[in-house]
């Protein structure tokens, strides 16, 4: 086998890969947006994440899925090898004002649970209630900004990261 030979062969091994991740990811994100039970209104994938603009009876959600890039076998293998894992990420407005605050469950800052928060303006007793109901929805990270809010989940199932949002949204409109 010449060097050319090996050139070509590679060449149409990664476009082989490139072709067949990209079909794979239209069934693969077409299920997911299934699986999240809600209509959905905008869809935008690859290989490696979806975004849903989803309508869940009148609630309205953008999720983002972040799995490892399989697009390519050299990506798939630096991303194995980082330690990169799948997330979910959530983003909704609510009619309560949260005030400004991060708050994850790695990093530094004030503990508060199972959280260390940062960057906080809103009022404390607000606060520690929303972290002690994402704690006890298994959310990774929250962050507010106002009405804004947004979830980030260390699972990329769609169903139960959208029932755990609604949850979420629906507790703080109480």
């Amino acid at each position: 086998m010449t060097p050319l030979d090996l050139i070509i062969a590679l060449v149409l091994l990664m476009g082989g890969w490139y072709s067949a991740s990209h079909l794979a990811a239209r069934w693969f994100n077409a299920r997911a947006a299934r699986r999240c039970q809600c209509e959905v209104v905008r869809s935008i994938g690859n290989p490696a994440s979806l975004f849903l603009d989803l309508n869940c009876g009148g609630v309205k959600l953008e999720l983002l899925i972040n799995r490892l890039p399989w697009d390519n076998p050299i990506n798939l293998a630096a991303s194995v090898v980082a330690g990169r894992r799948p997330y979910a990420l959530v983003r909704f407005k609510t009619s309560r004002d949260l005030g400004v605050f991060d708050a994850s469950r790695s990093g530094g800052g004030r503990r508060v649970g199972n959280y260390y928060l940062v960057n906080t303006s809103g009022p404390r007793e607000v606060v520690d209630k929303v972290l002690e109901l994402a704690d006890s929805l298994g959310v990774w990270r929250v962050t507010a900004s106002n009405h804004l809010v947004q979830l980030l989940f260390p699972y990329v199932d769609c169903r139960r990261v959208v029932e755990a949002s609604l949850k979420f949204y629906n507790s703080l409109s109480l």
